[in-house]
């Protein structure tokens, strides 16, 4: 399940839950589903980051990625 680290502006995904990235006006678009629940999350890293940090996770329990989450003020 998707879930911030520390109260910071950071979040740790399962690659396993995401089900489409694309590059956004304000970052990285990225949508998970778990459980059948949608979430929307908008990364600070570019589109090559991310695809990047998946492809090195391989495997059945693949671990976490961390991202930087854009924050909600500096988006118009």
């Amino acid at each position: 399940m998707p879930h911030r680290i520390d109260d910071t502006n950071r979040i740790a995904l399962n690659p396993m839950t995401i089900t489409s990235v694309a590059e956004g006006e304000h970052g990285t678009i990225i949508i998970t589903s778990f459980f059948g629940r949608r979430h929307v999350h908008i990364v600070r890293q570019s589109l090559d980051e991310v695809q990047a940090m998946r492809a090195q996770l391989r495997g059945l329990f693949p671990g976490k990625i961390t991202l930087d989450l854009v924050e909600g003020d500096s988006i118009d």
